[in-house]
Protein backbone atom coordinates (compact mmCIF):
# COMPACT_ATOMS: atom_id res chain seq x y z
CA UNK A 1 0.00 0.00 0.00
CA UNK A 2 1.40 3.90 -1.06
CA UNK A 3 0.79 6.63 0.46
CA UNK A 4 -0.38 9.84 -0.72
CA UNK A 5 1.55 13.27 0.92
CA UNK A 6 0.05 15.74 -0.71
CA UNK A 7 -2.94 16.44 -3.32
CA UNK A 8 -3.45 19.30 -5.73
CA UNK A 9 -5.99 21.68 -4.81
CA UNK A 10 -7.50 21.09 -8.39
CA UNK A 11 -8.07 17.57 -7.54
CA UNK A 12 -9.73 17.40 -4.38
CA UNK A 13 -13.40 18.28 -5.59
CA UNK A 14 -12.66 16.03 -9.25
CA UNK A 15 -11.40 12.83 -6.89
CA UNK A 16 -14.97 12.72 -5.69
CA UNK A 17 -16.54 13.01 -9.62
CA UNK A 18 -14.49 11.23 -12.24
CA UNK A 19 -14.11 7.67 -10.70
CA UNK A 20 -12.73 5.84 -13.58
CA UNK A 21 -9.33 6.65 -14.39
CA UNK A 22 -7.33 4.56 -16.74
CA UNK A 23 -3.10 4.53 -17.34
CA UNK A 24 -2.08 7.00 -19.60
CA UNK A 25 1.53 6.60 -19.76
CA UNK A 26 4.06 5.67 -17.08
CA UNK A 27 7.86 6.82 -16.16
CA UNK A 28 10.23 5.41 -13.56
CA UNK A 29 9.09 7.56 -10.92
CA UNK A 30 5.87 9.36 -12.74
CA UNK A 31 2.95 7.93 -13.33
CA UNK A 32 -0.18 9.75 -15.36
CA UNK A 33 -4.04 8.48 -15.24
CA UNK A 34 -6.52 9.96 -17.35
CA UNK A 35 -10.29 10.31 -16.75
CA UNK A 36 -13.06 9.51 -19.00
CA UNK A 37 -13.38 13.14 -20.01
CA UNK A 38 -9.40 13.36 -20.80
CA UNK A 39 -8.49 15.06 -17.64
CA UNK A 40 -4.78 14.17 -16.23
CA UNK A 41 -3.89 13.07 -13.03
CA UNK A 42 -0.07 13.34 -12.00
CA UNK A 43 1.15 10.86 -9.39
CA UNK A 44 4.35 12.01 -8.40
CA UNK A 45 7.14 10.91 -6.19
CA UNK A 46 7.30 12.59 -2.86
CA UNK A 47 10.58 14.60 -3.82
CA UNK A 48 9.11 16.32 -6.77
CA UNK A 49 7.81 19.69 -7.27
CA UNK A 50 3.75 19.89 -6.61
CA UNK A 51 1.16 19.95 -9.31
CA UNK A 52 -2.32 21.47 -9.20
CA UNK A 53 -3.40 18.19 -10.57
CA UNK A 54 -0.58 16.09 -8.64
CA UNK A 55 -0.62 13.76 -6.02
CA UNK A 56 2.79 13.02 -4.31
CA UNK A 57 3.35 9.57 -2.99
CA UNK A 58 6.00 8.35 -0.63
CA UNK A 59 7.38 5.27 -3.32
CA UNK A 60 9.88 2.43 -1.69
CA UNK A 61 13.04 2.53 -2.61
CA UNK A 62 13.57 0.77 -6.10
CA UNK A 63 10.00 1.60 -7.30
CA UNK A 64 9.79 2.03 -10.97
CA UNK A 65 5.91 2.44 -12.02
CA UNK A 66 6.74 0.47 -15.50
CA UNK A 67 7.15 -2.78 -13.66
CA UNK A 68 3.84 -1.99 -11.94
CA UNK A 69 1.16 -0.69 -14.71
CA UNK A 70 0.93 -0.28 -18.40
CA UNK A 71 -0.76 1.51 -20.56
CA UNK A 72 -4.73 1.73 -20.95
CA UNK A 73 -5.12 -0.03 -17.58
CA UNK A 74 -7.83 0.71 -15.08
CA UNK A 75 -7.85 2.51 -12.53
CA UNK A 76 -10.08 3.55 -9.63
CA UNK A 77 -10.01 6.91 -8.04
CA UNK A 78 -11.96 8.19 -5.15
CA UNK A 79 -11.48 11.02 -2.64
CA UNK A 80 -9.47 8.05 0.02
CA UNK A 81 -8.20 5.30 -2.45
CA UNK A 82 -6.45 5.12 -5.80
CA UNK A 83 -6.59 1.36 -6.66
CA UNK A 84 -5.34 -0.92 -9.18
CA UNK A 85 -4.72 -4.62 -9.77
CA UNK A 86 -1.09 -4.20 -9.05
CA UNK A 87 -1.19 -1.73 -6.17
CA UNK A 88 -2.92 0.91 -4.40
CA UNK A 89 -2.54 4.47 -2.64
CA UNK A 90 -4.32 5.87 0.60
CA UNK A 91 -5.10 9.58 0.03
CA UNK A 92 -6.90 10.55 3.68
CA UNK A 93 -3.81 11.44 5.38
CA UNK A 94 -2.74 13.95 2.98
CA UNK A 95 -2.65 17.54 2.73
CA UNK A 96 -4.09 19.47 -0.12
CA UNK A 97 -1.16 21.69 -1.61
CA UNK A 98 -2.03 25.25 -2.45
CA UNK A 99 -0.15 27.94 -4.30
CA UNK A 100 0.59 30.89 -2.37
CA UNK A 101 -1.50 34.20 -3.43
CA UNK A 102 0.26 36.51 -5.92
CA UNK A 103 -1.07 40.06 -6.00
CA UNK A 104 -1.00 41.32 -9.55
CA UNK A 105 -0.69 44.78 -8.35
CA UNK A 106 2.53 43.52 -6.50
CA UNK A 107 5.96 45.64 -7.82
CA UNK A 108 8.87 43.42 -8.61
CA UNK A 109 12.70 44.24 -7.92
CA UNK A 110 13.92 46.60 -10.87
CA UNK A 111 16.78 44.37 -11.55
CA UNK A 112 15.09 41.19 -11.12
CA UNK A 113 14.98 40.66 -14.84
CA UNK A 114 18.69 40.22 -15.12
CA UNK A 115 19.01 38.40 -11.90
CA UNK A 116 16.90 36.23 -14.10
CA UNK A 117 18.67 36.54 -17.64
CA UNK A 118 22.32 35.52 -15.67
CA UNK A 119 20.60 32.52 -14.49
CA UNK A 120 18.88 31.63 -17.67
CA UNK A 121 22.84 32.13 -19.33
CA UNK A 122 24.92 30.24 -16.77
CA UNK A 123 21.84 27.21 -16.73
CA UNK A 124 22.22 27.14 -20.78
CA UNK A 125 25.91 27.02 -20.66
CA UNK A 126 25.32 23.67 -18.74
CA UNK A 127 23.28 22.20 -20.80
CA UNK A 128 23.67 20.41 -23.71
CA UNK A 129 20.47 20.50 -25.73
CA UNK A 130 19.45 23.88 -26.86
CA UNK A 131 16.50 25.54 -24.75
CA UNK A 132 14.44 28.16 -26.47
CA UNK A 133 14.62 31.55 -26.48
CA UNK A 134 13.15 34.48 -28.99
CA UNK A 135 14.64 37.52 -30.52
CA UNK A 136 13.35 40.53 -28.20
CA UNK A 137 10.87 40.89 -25.55
CA UNK A 138 7.79 42.34 -26.90
CA UNK A 139 4.68 41.01 -26.15
CA UNK A 140 3.53 37.53 -28.07
CA UNK A 141 1.23 38.15 -31.01
CA UNK A 142 -1.17 35.88 -32.39
CA UNK A 143 1.10 34.44 -35.00
CA UNK A 144 3.61 33.60 -32.47
CA UNK A 145 1.97 31.89 -30.09
CA UNK A 146 0.73 29.74 -32.54
CA UNK A 147 3.57 28.86 -33.92
CA UNK A 148 5.03 28.08 -30.49
CA UNK A 149 2.14 25.39 -29.91
CA UNK A 150 3.99 22.04 -30.18
CA UNK A 151 7.14 23.44 -31.66
CA UNK A 152 10.15 21.37 -30.36
CA UNK A 153 10.90 17.82 -29.45
CA UNK A 154 10.14 16.02 -26.26
CA UNK A 155 6.80 14.97 -23.33
CA UNK A 156 6.62 18.71 -23.39
CA UNK A 157 7.62 20.67 -26.55
CA UNK A 158 9.55 23.58 -26.03
CA UNK A 159 7.47 25.92 -27.74
CA UNK A 160 4.54 24.94 -24.71
CA UNK A 161 7.26 25.34 -22.01
CA UNK A 162 7.71 29.04 -23.08
CA UNK A 163 4.42 29.55 -23.07
CA UNK A 164 3.85 28.22 -19.83
CA UNK A 165 6.53 30.27 -18.47
CA UNK A 166 5.16 33.14 -20.24
CA UNK A 167 1.77 32.81 -18.67
CA UNK A 168 2.82 32.57 -15.52
CA UNK A 169 5.12 35.96 -15.27
CA UNK A 170 1.80 37.67 -16.72
CA UNK A 171 0.24 36.79 -12.84
CA UNK A 172 2.51 39.69 -11.83
CA UNK A 173 0.71 41.91 -14.21
CA UNK A 174 -2.58 43.86 -13.44
CA UNK A 175 -4.19 42.55 -16.46
CA UNK A 176 -3.87 39.31 -18.52
CA UNK A 177 -1.26 38.59 -20.57
CA UNK A 178 -4.10 38.44 -23.96
CA UNK A 179 -3.18 35.02 -25.49
CA UNK A 180 -4.84 32.76 -23.00
CA UNK A 181 -7.94 32.48 -25.97
CA UNK A 182 -5.44 31.67 -28.80
CA UNK A 183 -3.70 29.07 -26.61
CA UNK A 184 -6.90 27.65 -25.39
CA UNK A 185 -8.20 27.39 -29.15
CA UNK A 186 -5.27 25.51 -30.50
CA UNK A 187 -4.28 22.46 -28.08
CA UNK A 188 -4.79 19.98 -30.46
CA UNK A 189 -1.72 21.19 -32.02
CA UNK A 190 0.51 19.18 -29.36
CA UNK A 191 0.81 16.22 -27.19
CA UNK A 192 -2.37 15.33 -24.64
CA UNK A 193 0.24 16.10 -21.54
CA UNK A 194 1.74 19.09 -22.99
CA UNK A 195 -2.16 20.21 -23.36
CA UNK A 196 -2.92 19.90 -20.14
CA UNK A 197 -0.18 21.82 -18.84
CA UNK A 198 -1.13 24.75 -21.55
CA UNK A 199 -4.53 24.54 -20.05
CA UNK A 200 -3.57 24.74 -16.92
CA UNK A 201 -1.40 27.83 -17.35
CA UNK A 202 -4.02 29.59 -19.95
CA UNK A 203 -6.29 29.35 -16.65
CA UNK A 204 -4.03 30.83 -13.82
CA UNK A 205 -2.66 27.28 -12.54
CA UNK A 206 0.74 26.64 -12.28
CA UNK A 207 3.54 24.54 -10.75
CA UNK A 208 5.23 25.17 -7.47
CA UNK A 209 8.51 26.16 -8.64
CA UNK A 210 6.76 28.68 -10.46
CA UNK A 211 4.81 29.85 -7.90
CA UNK A 212 7.91 30.12 -5.98
CA UNK A 213 9.33 32.20 -8.18
CA UNK A 214 6.45 34.23 -8.57
CA UNK A 215 6.25 34.80 -4.47
CA UNK A 216 10.05 35.62 -4.44
CA UNK A 217 9.48 38.44 -7.04
CA UNK A 218 6.55 39.49 -4.98
CA UNK A 219 8.10 39.78 -1.77
CA UNK A 220 10.82 41.26 -2.76
CA UNK A 221 13.32 39.08 -1.95
CA UNK A 222 16.96 38.86 -2.67
CA UNK A 223 19.23 38.48 -5.50
CA UNK A 224 20.25 35.34 -4.12
CA UNK A 225 16.80 34.36 -3.37
CA UNK A 226 15.33 34.75 -6.42
CA UNK A 227 17.98 33.17 -8.42
CA UNK A 228 17.68 29.86 -6.00
CA UNK A 229 13.77 30.30 -7.12
CA UNK A 230 14.72 30.23 -10.65
CA UNK A 231 16.85 27.63 -10.62
CA UNK A 232 14.49 24.99 -9.41
CA UNK A 233 12.34 25.79 -12.57
CA UNK A 234 15.41 25.28 -14.56
CA UNK A 235 16.14 22.09 -12.79
CA UNK A 236 12.83 20.14 -14.30
CA UNK A 237 13.59 17.97 -17.48
CA UNK A 238 16.46 18.27 -19.72
CA UNK A 239 15.63 21.64 -21.75
CA UNK A 240 12.04 21.96 -20.42
CA UNK A 241 12.64 24.21 -17.11
CA UNK A 242 15.24 26.31 -19.17
CA UNK A 243 12.80 26.77 -22.04
CA UNK A 244 10.08 27.78 -19.08
CA UNK A 245 12.34 29.99 -17.31
CA UNK A 246 13.27 32.17 -20.98
CA UNK A 247 9.03 32.36 -21.69
CA UNK A 248 9.07 33.83 -18.12
CA UNK A 249 11.96 36.41 -18.49
CA UNK A 250 9.71 37.43 -21.49
CA UNK A 251 7.18 37.70 -20.21
CA UNK A 252 8.11 40.06 -17.85
CA UNK A 253 9.92 42.35 -19.49
CA UNK A 254 6.80 42.16 -21.93
CA UNK A 255 4.43 43.76 -19.35
CA UNK A 256 6.37 46.93 -19.61
CA UNK A 257 5.45 46.84 -22.92
CA UNK A 258 2.25 48.40 -24.55
CA UNK A 259 -0.50 46.17 -24.40
CA UNK A 260 -0.38 43.00 -26.21
CA UNK A 261 -0.92 42.65 -29.93
CA UNK A 262 -4.26 40.30 -29.47
CA UNK A 263 -7.38 41.69 -31.81
CA UNK A 264 -10.55 40.84 -30.11
CA UNK A 265 -11.21 39.22 -33.56
CA UNK A 266 -8.75 36.84 -33.41
CA UNK A 267 -8.92 35.60 -29.72
CA UNK A 268 -11.78 33.32 -30.55
CA UNK A 269 -9.90 32.25 -33.85
CA UNK A 270 -8.27 28.93 -34.38
CA UNK A 271 -5.65 29.72 -36.88
CA UNK A 272 -5.04 27.98 -39.84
Amino acid sequence: MLHAQAVGYLLRSALATSPRHRVHSCFAQVLNLVDDAGNLLTLLPAHAPMQPTAIQLALPWGWDWRQHAQPDQSVSVTPGLIYCEAWAARLEYASTWHPRHVDGKAAIPPAAPAWLAAVAQQEQALRAGKALTLPGYAPLDSAQVFGLIGSGAGLTPDGDDYLVGYLGAWQLAPRPSGIERVVLNNLDRTSAISAHYLRLAATQHFSQPIDQLLCALQSGATQNAIAMAARKITAMGATSGLSTLNGFLHGLIAQAESAPRISPAMEGTILA
